[in-house]
Formats: structure tokens, C-alpha cells, sequence
């Protein structure tokens, strides 16, 4: 399976692409996600959503359990802290 990262791809194109993957359409992801987490969706709205970039992020969690992927967050290999002091390397998986 393909890893994307955060600088690569937008909400808008990581959604799409679980869609496409899962074969799973918009208007059934809004019905589902009414379904499973009582939110009030529509295809329109969820669309509208997606185009001016205001998924919340619990939002883009309840998708993410619902089409079946996990959401990793995992520090950078390379990031010598707030003032350039290296940090631990803690990760997490949510």
C-alpha cells in the first residue's frame, strides 16, 4: 500500500482516494457516516466540504474508521525541535 505525506496530498485528495480505493461514491459515504456517527451530511454539503477545505478533524477521522484506514501521525526524521533542539521520538497512532 502507497504512504502518502502530509506536503503531497490535500483532505480533498486523501478522501477521493480512499473512495476510489474502497469503491465507495460520496452520496454513500454521507449516508454512512449519518448512519454510523449521527452527523446530517449530504453529498452537497460533504462536497462543499471537501472543495473549500473544512473537514474537521474529527470528520476526517470517522472517514477514515469507516472505509478502514488508519491515521498515523509520526515525528520527522530530520526535525531538530521548536528552537533546534532534537526531541524525542515518540509515535502515535490514532
Amino acid at each position: 500500500m502507497q504512504e502518502f505525506k502530509a506536503a503531497d496530498v490535500n483532505t480533498k485528495t486523501l478522501i477521493k482516494g480512499m473512495l476510489l480505493f474502497r469503491d465507495v461514491s460520496l452520496t454513500k459515504l454521507a449516508e454512512e457516516l449519518n448512519k454510523k456517527f449521527g452527523y446530517t451530511f449530504t453529498q452537497s454539503n460533504l462536497s462543499r466540504k471537501l472543495n473549500s477545505d473544512t473537514v474537521k478533524w474529527s470528520e476526517l477521522k470517522d472517514i477514515a474508521r469507516l472505509l478502514g484506514y488508519n491515521i498515523k501521525i509520526f515525528p520527522a526524521q530530520n526535525w531538530k525541535g521548536v528552537e533546534g533542539e532534537h526531541t524525542s521520538n515518540i509515535s502515535t497512532t490514532l
